[in-house]
């Protein structure tokens, strides 16, 4: 399902598959220990927030920035995972930091601050949180103070000296906040949401 904001056509949902686009599958890492070997050794992979598949119709799946930026492909056909500027874009053309245009007000797995969402974009996002490099998962659960919902950004030709440097761009909107971060660089063994995008004509 899309979405169109502005000029650009969105993916309605977090990127949810297990495979490349040449049908290779992407280990899934149910243990701490498999999740930071997968970082050790430079592996695609990903896993459901707090290994539980019954977050994946609201929050897809969580990806470490292997898989991300492999080059057998992540995002579907005519689409890539949001660059950086993918998502500046949408923000500006959303009024500036308007995070509060993009979030959910569903319940039950979706954000506790409800003055900080209308979702009037259709962007629907979730506090999915995240994976830390030693397996712990945050960002998400019933604290207000810490809900997050972070994503990894595409690598752009031309741009990896950063990545090759173990870090890489992310977007993050956080509960309590109407801003959209996308100043924050985190470690490639990191795991966090994916959004798509269709590249423009």
């Amino acid at each position: 399902e899309t979405i169109k904001i502005g000029t650009q056509i969105w993916t309605k949902q977090n990127l949810n598959t297990s495979e490349f686009n040449n049908g290779d599958p992407i280990m899934e890492a149910r243990t701490n220990s498999e999740w930071v070997s997968a970082n050790e050794e430079k592996t695609p992979a990903w896993c459901y927030y707090a290994n539980n598949s019954k977050y994946s119709n609201k929050y897809g799946k969580l990806y470490n920035l292997y898989a991300v930026n492999d080059p057998r492909g992540l995002a579907p056909e005519g689409y890539h995972v949001a660059y950086r500027s993918d998502w500046e874009k949408l923000g500006e053309f959303l009024g500036g930091s308007n995070a509060k245009r993009m979030k959910s007000t569903e319940s039950g797995v979706g954000w506790i601050s409800k003055q900080y969402c209308d979702n009037s974009s259709d962007f629907s996002a979730f506090p999915g949180g995240g994976r830390s490099l030693n397996g712990t998962f945050v960002g998400s659960g019933s604290n207000p103070t810490s809900q997050w919902a972070r994503f990894w950004t595409g690598t752009k030709l031309g741009t990896d000296l950063d990545y090759f440097e173990g870090k890489w761009w992310t977007v993050v909107l956080e509960n309590r906040s109407t801003k959209i971060n996308t100043n924050d660089k985190l470690p490639a063994g990191c795991g966090f949401s994916v959004r798509c995008v269709k590249y423009e004509n």
